[in-house]
């Protein structure tokens, strides 16, 4: 009876997009067995790592040029969040298409010509990326008591691949949750999160960790345990169920 009810459950969240079945009140630590994160906004501190990416493929510009260089591409990304993309338009990667549309933008606005090498080198910098400080020592704890780990984000699976073994070598994940379609598109859209429950896995043995506020409200709106690390929530009737400082917080969780 209780394997039909949750069978019956995993059916309702994956095809109406959200549920209130799971309420933060019934969440139990000892339950968890995966976390996925967030790559480019819970784990990873991209403005730093693209401030200096930059500087180093672009050395004519100066700090200034580059922090304004990064800043207009980030927010170009970050205009496409809650995207549903057509593939006949972006191909079957759609993040690889964002990064090129709107890096193609910047380079207009800033009034740049680069090589194609330079141009390459600059979407292949998302993969390489820094770590927010206490993450790698977090996440080795995390994997030391056995939880999974997965990136759930709008990157692309080889883009997510190639930061997480470039900054967490000794940590393998479980799975990769990404907008490659037939996703095809981004947060907090519900198929996003849909996929880790298509996927077999029991709702009540699992939590999102979000870095965006539209994230951590995603996901308690899909129905799924969430929380957001280094922002604040945005207030109504999603709120995430945990508000940490940083990401070193969801030790005092699971500790």
């Amino acid at each position: 009876m209780v394997s039909t009810i949750k069978t019956f459950f995993l059916l309702v969240l994956s095809l109406f997009g959200q549920s209130q079945a799971l309420d933060c009140s019934t969440f139990d630590p000892n339950k968890i067995t995966l976390l996925s994160f967030d790559m480019f906004a819970a784990l990873m501190d991209l403005y730093t790592s693209l401030d200096l990416n930059v500087a180093q493929i672009l050395p004519s510009l100066s700090t200034s040029e580059v922090n304004t260089f990064v800043n207009d591409w980030v927010g170009g990304y970050g205009s496409y969040g809650n995207a549903v993309f057509n593939e006949d338009i972006t191909g079957p990667y759609p993040f690889q298409w964002t990064l090129n549309d709107t890096l193609d933008s910047t380079l207009t606005k800033m009034n740049l010509e680069i090589s194609s090498d330079e141009y390459y080198a600059l979407t292949q910098t998302w993969g390489n990326l820094i770590p927010w400080a206490g993450t790698t020592e977090t996440l080795t704890k995390l994997y030391n008591a056995n939880f999974s780990l997965a990136p759930l984000s709008n990157g692309d699976t080889d883009t997510l691949n190639r930061a997480w073994s470039n900054s967490f070598p000794n940590i393998k994940f479980s799975n990769i949750y990404s907008s490659d379609f037939p996703v095809g598109k981004f947060k907090p859209q519900a198929d996003m999160y849909a996929q880790v429950i298509n996927d077999g896995i029991d709702p009540e043995t699992y939590m999102h960790i979000a870095g965006a506020p539209g994230d951590g409200q995603g996901g308690r709106e899909y129905g799924i345990y969430d929380a957001l690390a280094w922002n604040q929530p945005i207030i109504g009737d999603y709120e995430p169920c945990f508000i940490l400082n940083n990401i070193t917080d969801l030790l005092s969780i699971f500790g």
